[in-house]
């Protein structure tokens, strides 16, 4: 079917591109509009009905930049090939026209198509490649939060930006970098009264929740956006000196972390430009203060020891260089060795004993103050070190540490430390010198109380043993009444016996361990109880290894729960792979149990104990011993 004159004139009327054509002079220097469509008037301001037959010298004469823009154009289209396509940046609405021009020399008909929101993406996004290549060339300490924040403003073409990381666990949030003109930001934080880099702001967990669930949110006012964190009032004064519009907030996260994010201050009547590449460069910032944390933290751990903070010796002995090379005197030295560290592991458990060694850093950090170097040199020792210190004053801080770490308990122990002093008088003397007086003198301390200590680190664990549950001494001395005669009929030497009273003595120590609740539950006892009542013997032997340093008598303590049949614990020991010490303990206790009872299961009278010794005769207990055993309870009776 054939179209019409007034069909095509409706299609060109109706087009929502500008379209226009137009007649050459002949020098080019000059066009003539023979007819143009509405969006062509709308576009450049004028009535369509006096663009037609006008000269767009003429009809642009009101606007230069419009006339420059239309005479590029213009030139541009006829000087080319028919069909020839072209981009033109307007000078007059800062936007982007593809130019579709067909023409035979004389007219030509234009086309333009704004592709403005496809060539600024473009230009966005590299922008955005070009950004984080040069951020991923710096150092990974390096992190310049204003660039990220000036980035950030050319992006999305906003007027203001300000970019806040979450700190101290997510509990609050510092801001890092505020992009835009000076002066109206100068003039804003007049208004509310403080100075808004390194603000720190309170974390609003409503706010943290809603900015989980969208990357991107947007808010009518400022107000809105801060959450409530400045006044309506403070806001209404910012937005009309600003003359701000819409506002956004923009997630800076690495997976499910939340590390910061930015703030974004759109003009009035503009909306936020490239919105998919500024969430992209959002997600690379995220990357980038990762980065930077990681590198800090490995520096930091570098120099420093991971579980108390304290210097590590890496770092000290640089320290003492540099005091070296400057002559450093006076310099005072306190060394400190932590006493019952690996009593404290072996029955509370490591994490107890770190416990303790943060308890003692503490200790150092508050007694030393902030201008002494303090630094842990591995295990249990550690090192202070105090400029224009003296050997008194030296002495009066080694002894205040002392006392303080007596006064703290960790678990049952108070924590001791020998303590050794040393002092660089002059800058002739050795700092070597006064670290090894300080060290001789900390280990002849340690040396001289080790039998004290020791004792009151034992007493402290049975002192414990008895508050929280059975083991009183009543119990401990009816056991070793009838072991001691056990002992005798068995023909042991007084060495033999002796061993087997220290084995009675400690055979529970390793309960200490355990929480009170457990020791003395009235219920059966839950599987992981039982599992850690089941330890009780393991740790009581590196008890003993540790305190003793008798072998034996640690055995005998690691196997008085092991049965004559093998099924006992912790080795499954079985008849007499089990130490004697360990048969004779099983019985004593056993019966000692059932002659007083527990909470859990009743006293037994004197019949029904001989009933389950019978019973369990080549079972739970020795025969042979159990027969011994009772014959001295008959002899009791008689």
């Amino acid at each position: 079917m054939a179209v019409h004159r007034d069909e095509r004139h409706w299609v060109f009327e109706n087009l929502l591109e500008p379209f226009a054509v137009f007649e050459a002079n002949e020098d080019h220097s000059d066009f003539v509009c023979l007819d143009a469509n509405a969006a062509f008037a709308r576009m450049n301001g004028v009535a369509l009905s006096l663009s037609k037959g006008e000269r767009v010298s003429v009809m642009f004469d009101h606007a230069k930049t419009l006339k420059e823009d239309w005479m590029t154009i213009l030139k541009k289209a006829f000087n080319a090939e028919d069909g020839n396509r072209f981009k033109h940046h307007s000078l007059s609405s800062k936007s982007v026209f593809e130019v579709v021009a067909h023409g035979d020399g004389k007219q030509c008909a234009v086309l333009l198509h704004d592709v403005t929101a496809s060539e600024e993406e473009k230009l966005g996004m590299s922008t955005l490649l070009a950004s984080l290549q040069e951020y991923m060339q710096l150092p990974p300490e390096s992190l310049d939060y204003q660039a990220f924040t000036d980035q950030l403003v050319r992006l999305s073409g906003a007027k203001f930006a300000a970019l806040n990381t979450y700190e101290r666990g997510g509990t609050k949030t510092i801001t890092r970098a505020i992009s835009g003109p000076g002066e109206t930001i100068r003039r804003a934080m007049k208004t509310l009264g403080f100075n808004l880099i390194g603000k720190e702001w309170d974390v609003i967990e409503e706010r943290v929740e809603t900015i989980k669930k969208n990357s991107l949110l947007r808010f009518d006012s400022l107000y809105e956006a801060a959450s409530g964190s400045i006044s309506r009032r403070q806001a209404a004064i910012i937005e009309r000196l600003i003359n701000l519009g819409e506002s956004y907030v923009l997630q800076i996260t690495k997976g499910k972390e939340i590390i910061g994010d930015f703030m974004l201050f759109m003009p009035k009547g503009q909306p936020l430009k490239n919105p998919e590449i500024v969430q992209i460069y959002a997600n690379q910032v995220a990357i980038m203060i990762l980065r930077q944390k990681a590198a800090k933290r490995i520096r930091y751990l570098s120099y420093h020891d991971a579980l108390t903070g304290l210097y590590n010796r890496a770092y000290l002995e640089e320290a003492i260089q540099r005091y070296e090379e400057r002559g450093t005197a006076p310099l005072s030295v306190i060394m400190a060795d932590l006493d019952g560290l690996k009593l404290t592991n072996d029955v509370f458990g490591h994490d107890t004993g770190d416990r303790m060694l943060n308890s003692f850093a503490a200790i150092l950090k508050d007694v030393a103050g902030g201008s002494a170097l303090i630094g842990r040199l591995g295990g249990d020792e550690f090192i202070i070190l105090l400029e224009a210190g003296d050997e008194r004053k030296t002495i009066a801080l080694a002894e205040k540490i002392k006392q303080r770490s007596e006064e703290t308990m960790v678990e049952a122990f108070p924590i001791s430390a020998s303590v050794g002093t040393g002092v660089r008088g002059t800058a002739a003397a050795s700092i070597e010198g006064a670290i090894q007086d300080a060290e001789d003198a900390m280990y002849h301390e340690k040396f001289s109380n080790a039998p004290r200590i020791k004792h009151a680190h034992v007493d402290a664990l049975f002192e414990s043993l008895k508050a929280k549950s059975y083991e009183s001494d009543a119990h401990i001395n009816t056991m070793w009444r009838y072991a001691e005669r056990m002992a005798v009929r068995l023909d042991m030497s007084e060495r033999e016996k002796n061993r087997l009273h220290t084995a009675i003595k400690w055979h529970d120590v390793g309960k200490s361990s355990i929480d009170e609740e457990t020791l003395v539950k009235a219920s059966p006892l839950t599987d992981e109880e039982w599992q850690r009542m089941k330890e009780h013997p393991e740790t009581g032997y590196r008890i003993a290894m540790t305190t003793q340093k008798n072998v034996g008598v640690a055995l005998d303590i690691l196997s008085h729960h092991e049965r004559f049949d093998g099924r006992g614990y912790p080795q499954g020991l079985e008849g007499e792979e089990i130490p004697l010490n360990a048969r004779i303990i099983a019985i004593v206790d056993a019966y000692e149990v059932m002659r007083s009872g527990r909470p859990y299961n009743g006293a037994k009278s004197h019949e029904a104990i001989v009933d389950e010794f019978t019973r369990e005769k080549g079972a739970q207990f020795d025969p042979e011993l159990v027969d011994i055993f009772l014959n001295l309870l008959r002899e009791e009776d008689a």
